[in-house]
């Protein structure tokens, strides 16, 4: 797998990287979407400070994952009990 060597623009930062080839655009697309939730806290929380401004996307990202995995834990617990069910009738119409 080839490495493709890039510059992302992070806030007023370049930052190097040596991403797959294939990852390249993925790797841009996230950059730009970086910068775009930068400018949108800026502006929403009238923050400039960017180390205060990462630190609050980093925790809002936290908070969404928290979330999507308790959604995955109940959707396994759901599937569990409707596994249960299942077997409970098969048993009895077998």
């Amino acid at each position: 797998m080839e490495k493709l060597s890039i510059r992302i623009m992070i806030g007023n930062r370049p930052y190097s990287m040596k991403v797959p080839m294939e990852d390249e655009q993925k790797v841009r697309n996230a950059g730009k979407e970086l910068n775009k939730k930068i400018k949108d806290v800026s502006e929403k929380m009238n923050i400039e400070d960017l180390q205060d401004i990462l630190a609050m996307i980093s925790f809002e990202l936290i908070v969404n994952e928290n979330k999507s995995n308790k959604g995955i834990i109940e959707n396994n617990d759901a599937q569990k009990k409707i596994n249960n069910l299942i077997k409970i009738i098969e048993e009895k119409i077998t």
